[in-house]
Parts: C-alpha cells; sequence; structure tokens
C-alpha cells in the first residue's frame, strides 16, 4: 500500500483482511466463503481485550484520537507520525495474514515498550501494529512486552443486519443496478453527470462482469453513470457497482491493456486491483 497509495473501502483476499472502510465507500462488492456474490454496505467492528476498547480501521489513516491497526500489508512501516504511541504484536497461533478466524486472536506484546516513531515503526510479516493518537495513546500504553493482547474482529454486518463470511471484496463508490433495478445516484463522486472513464463489475444469475468504458480518447468521450447503467443492462447485467474510473481505470487482458490509450491521460498510482486467474 505504501507504493501505491491509499485505497478506499473495504478489501479482503482469500478471508484476509486487507482494509476496512473508513466513513465511505462503504459499499462493498464481495464473494462469500460459500461463493455467494453479494452488494452491501458492510461495517467491521474491531475491539481490543477485555474492555472491548474500539479499533477505528485496519490499514486506515491513523487521525486524531484514533486507533488503528496495521499489518504488513501496509508496508514496511505504519507511516503513522511521531504524536501518538504504538505497540508490536504477534498472534500466538501463527501469522496474522494467514489466520482463519479474526473472532478472538490472542496476540503477544513483541516491542519492548510503547512508542512513537516519526514515519511509524516496522511491520514484519505476520505481526501486527496497534497506533495510537489522542485517547488511543492510552491503550497502547497500558502493555509492556510479554503481555496478551485479545483483537476481536466480527464478521461484517450489512444495512439491513447480514453477517458475512466474506472470502473476497473490494470497496465501491456506489451501488449502480441492483436486482435489475437502475439507481438513483446521490453522490458526486466519481463525477456521476459527466462522459468519464468508467470501471464497473457485477453480475446476473449466471455471469461475473468486468466492464471498462474508454475515455478520454479521439474515440471515446466515456459515459455518465446512467449510460454506463443501461450498457451494463444491455449485456443483462442485473447487480453491479461503479469502482474508481479515470486515472484508475485499467484492464489487462494477457499482454493487452485496454482503458485509455497511451498518452491521453495521467494513470494514477494504484494498489489493489481484481484478478480473474485460470485454474489449473
Amino acid at each position: 500500500m505504501e507504493e501505491g497509495g491509499t485505497f478506499l473501502g473495504n478489501m479482503v483476499s482469500n478471508g484476509s483482511i486487507i482494509k476496512t472502510a473508513d466513513n465511505d465507500w462503504t459499499v462493498t462488492y464481495g464473494v462469500t466463503k460459500d461463493n455467494k456474490l453479494f452488494i452491501d454496505e458492510l461495517n467491521y467492528t474491531i475491539s481490543v481485550d477485555k474492555d472491548n476498547y474500539p479499533v477505528n480501521s485496519i490499514n486506515g489513516p491513523r487521525l486524531g484520537d484514533q486507533l488503528v491497526l496495521y499489518t504488513s500489508v501496509k508496508g514496511a512501516k505504519t507511516g503513522a507520525n511521531m504524536w501518538g504511541s504504538e505497540i508490536l504484536l504477534k498472534p500466538i497461533d501463527g501469522d496474522w495474514e494467514t489466520l482463519e478466524s479474526y473472532d478472538d486472536v490472542v496476540c503477544e506484546v513483541i516491542s519492548n515498550n510503547p512508542m512513537a516513531v516519526d514515519g511509524g515503526i516496522a511491520i514484519p510479516e505476520g505481526h501486527i501494529v496497534l497506533s495510537g493518537h489522542g485517547v488511543g495513546v492510552a491503550v497502547c500504553n497500558r502493555y509492556k512486552k510479554g503481555d496478551m493482547v485479545n483483537i476481536k474482529v466480527s464478521k461484517p454486518k450489512g444495512k439491513e443486519g447480514n453477517s458475512y463470511d466474506v472470502k473476497n471484496a473490494i470497496g465501491a463508490s456506489y451501488p449502480i443496478l441492483l436486482n435489475g433495478a437502475i439507481q438513483q445516484i446521490n453522490s458526486v463522486s466519481g463525477n456521476p453527470n459527466n462522459r468519464e472513464t468508467r470501471s464497473a463489475i457485477g453480475h446476473s444469475d449466471d455471469f461475473f462482469y468486468i466492464l471498462v468504458v474508454e475515455g478520454r480518447s479521439p474515440v471515446s468521450d466515456g459515459v455518465t453513470i446512467e449510460e454506463l447503467s443501461y450498457l451494463l443492462k444491455h449485456f443483462e447485467v442485473t447487480n453491479a457497482v461503479n469502482l474508481d474510473g479515470g486515472g484508475s481505470t485499467m484492464l489487462v487482458i494477457g499482454n493487452s491493456v485496454l482503458g485509455q490509450p497511451a498518452g491521453t491521460t495521467w494513470f494514477r498510482p494504484v494498489p489493489n486491483a481484481i484478478s480473474i486467474i485460470r485454474k489449473n
């Protein structure tokens, strides 16, 4: 993540939580461990120890008066400033990235003392860091080397309270099709009423779809979100979300790069992607 910039929304890969959503982009497109595709506004509940002190996010930016959990996918270090406190933890039953469940993970404090370093402390693979600012500092400072700390990450719940056992998921700006119906967009994210380069994913009862619309080129000005919705319906997609477009749009098939001709736009560094891999 430190090499490609921050990404928005939730991200889960093979059951491992890469990032939880901040206050925006809670809409999530994903697949459960029993292979059911879904679109919902997912929210995780994350807490520390017996008092269930709330953790604001996993791998999100640490803002004022927050406690954030960082994993090694964030980068070599947490990236936090020196105005806080951080401790290094290691799950006693394995590496954080390969745990089968995050319901109640017992971790041992590895660092000698809580510390604050400009740029944040290092995150070895398999470990996690609790990083606190303001009120979060007191939580980090109550632990010393050798202490056991319980980290609890609930299965995320959707808008109507449904719980999901997520296998893979990615954050989205908003749904554009639900059960075949075109959705009213009440957001300015992605300039919905302007013609732009677009990326979307969705599904029907029979197929999964990835759609990229070229823009900013001599042959295409892109589409509005409404036009994108009608284009998806043309291909009989029933449920779909809008992903970040513009300079984030790129579709790679083998050695072919689709989305925008070279030299027509500035491609934005993006640290996450959806990949379809042929199963042997």
